[in-house]
């Protein structure tokens, strides 16, 4: 049922669907226990498609399906409790001996933006994983050393447990949280979806889990959103309830990454956050960002041999019917390497060996002129990784 009121009208507590007569608008309400980020949109979706006469999309997995899933899965997962005791292992802490207190009415926040330009860079790869390694190098910084950094990360909880469960279209609560150790990221079995149940499913791993020291920071990245469509209204969480980390972070893009900083002043002080927030933001304009997995299989052997040709440089020939123009061809390139930053990535390794990449900010066109001769070359020449944009084009007139 949905209620007919004025904009200046008062919405009830028991209303879940207003619409807004004089401006054509409509309120949806919900409860975070029933409804997360990602339903918010496939019922937004459903409802334009309805609205338009179409039928929604089906939902290919329902609810209960999921939770039986996960209920049986807690207890077939036993083989990852050691992984987590590993994650879960003292030393880690972002200030050792800190206790956590405070309540959400007397949090302090900070907010930081991202420009545009470096925004665009940062989603190139894998943005989670991008915003952490951040992360574990503005603490590093801030500490004058390095060392672990645990930290709980939040997710949207539907990466697939079993390739017949596909969510992409169920509405519900699937939200997540699992502590990550930085600077290892990838180590966890399926993503740690697993860590949910066993800590809370299993109850012979329950109450191991539950024995060890949580972490002290909170990560959440909400993804991007498209804020030009629609209004959102979010009612603010009782000011009483207690805060369950020492520091919060969350992360969402628009057209620019925005984060807030949340804690409550003792173990930290708002110059330790304006440090942190400000080395965090320094190190994502640096546009050094691990690689994906299968990145990293490629780098190595694409480095594995240079006396070798790279199997993964490929060539593509196109004929045209009419004489092109080089200097219209070379803009055409310029604004495509302009337009997707991947195309201007390159790849080395840091400090400890390990493969990272790089945006290129103004690399150069990568357009000759020659014969048909010079393309057979351009096939079996390597390319220099940390030398973007890797392709090259050869107009052959």
């Amino acid at each position: 049922e949905i209620s007919v009121r004025d904009w200046s009208s008062d919405v009830c507590s028991s209303d879940l669907a207003v619409w807004f007569a004089d401006s054509d608008q409509l309120l949806l309400m919900g409860h975070h226990l029933a409804v997360d980020g990602v339903s918010l949109r496939i019922m937004v979706e459903d409802l334009a498609d309805i609205w338009d006469g179409h039928r929604p999309a089906a939902v290919r997995t329902s609810l209960r399906r999921f939770a039986r899933a996960v209920s049986e899965q807690s207890q077939s997962r036993l083989a990852e409790l050691s992984h987590w005791i590993d994650v879960l292992a003292p030393g880690a802490e972002l200030v050792p001996g800190a206790a956590i207190q405070g309540t959400i009415g007397s949090a302090r926040r900070h907010t930081v933006e991202l420009s545009t330009e470096d925004t665009k860079a940062v989603l190139g790869g894998d943005v989670t994983e991008t915003l952490l390694t951040a992360l574990h190098t503005a603490v590093t910084r801030w500490r004058g050393h390095e060392a672990d950094l645990l930290v709980d990360v939040e997710r949207h909880g539907r990466q697939g447990i079993a390739p017949e469960l596909d969510l992409s279209r169920t509405v519900g609560w699937f939200t997540s949280v699992e502590p990550v150790r930085l600077p290892d990221l990838r180590r966890a079995p399926d993503g740690g979806i697993g860590y949910g149940m066993l800590r809370y499913l299993n109850p012979q791993t329950a109450p191991i889990l539950a024995a060890a020291a949580p972490a002290q920071m909170l990560f959440n990245y909400f993804g991007r959103w498209d804020t030009s469509g629609s209004d959102s209204v979010a009612v603010p969480p009782d000011p009483e309830l207690s805060l369950t980390h020492l520091l919060q972070l969350d992360v969402i893009c628009a057209d620019r990454l925005t984060a807030t900083w949340t804690w409550s002043d003792g173990a930290l002080t708002e110059s330790d956050v304006d440090a942190l927030s400000a080395a965090w933001l320094d190190a994502l304009r640096q546009n050094r960002w691990p690689l994906a997995p299968l990145q990293e299989g490629l780098y190595f052997h694409a480095t594995y041999s240079d006396d070798e040709l790279d199997v993964y440089t490929a060539q593509a020939t196109i004929d045209f019917d009419h004489r092109i123009d080089a200097d219209r061809l070379s803009a055409a390139i310029a604004t495509l390497l302009g337009r997707n930053p991947s195309l201007r990535a390159g790849f080395t390794t840091d400090d400890h060996g390990r493969p990272v990449q790089f945006i290129a900010a103004d690399p150069e066109i990568p357009l000759a002129v020659g014969g048909i001769d010079d393309a057979a070359a351009d096939r079996t020449r390597r390319f220099d990784l940390a030398d973007p944009p890797l392709f090259r084009v050869r107009l052959i007139q």
